[in-house]
């Protein structure tokens, strides 16, 4: 019966990027414009707080590191399954510019999981001036 339940389950609220500081960037390749493609699995809890951020594709120790440091303090809203909140877990991949094979995979704590390329979008992190 508990597994009939959990099929039964809902997403109705998608997640979104409430707060996303600028990007922490290595100083040294900042001064030589030089950019890196890392892909990561972020998990987010049913509060909207990164609590964990994996490299699943490792460029550089530098870059890697800016990265992992820049997504943890990302904030983002819940995912509601059947109108409550939910943990989920993303993963994302930057295929190069310009961005036209860039992924996602969502995957929430019921079981749900969604995944595609983004069409004409580009997932970037960027310094801000």
């Amino acid at each position: 019966m508990m597994f009939a339940l959990l099929l039964a389950a809902q997403l109705t609220k998608l997640p979104q990027v409430l707060d996303a500081p600028p990007a922490v960037y290595p100083p040294d390749r900042l001064v030589r414009s030089e950019t890196a493609d890392v892909a990561c699995t972020v998990d987010i809890d049913e509060h909207g707080v990164v609590t964990q951020v994996l490299i699943e594709q490792p460029v550089a120790p530098d870059f890697d590191a800016a990265a992992v440091e820049t997504i943890r303090r990302f904030r983002f809203s819940p995912a509601e399954i059947d109108g409550q909140p939910g943990s989920y877990e993303v993963e994302v991949s930057d295929a190069g510019e310009p961005g036209r094979s860039d992924g996602f995979a969502l995957t929430l704590s019921n079981g749900y999981k969604a995944s595609g390329n983004l069409a004409g979008g580009n997932i970037q992190l960027h310094t801000c001036p």
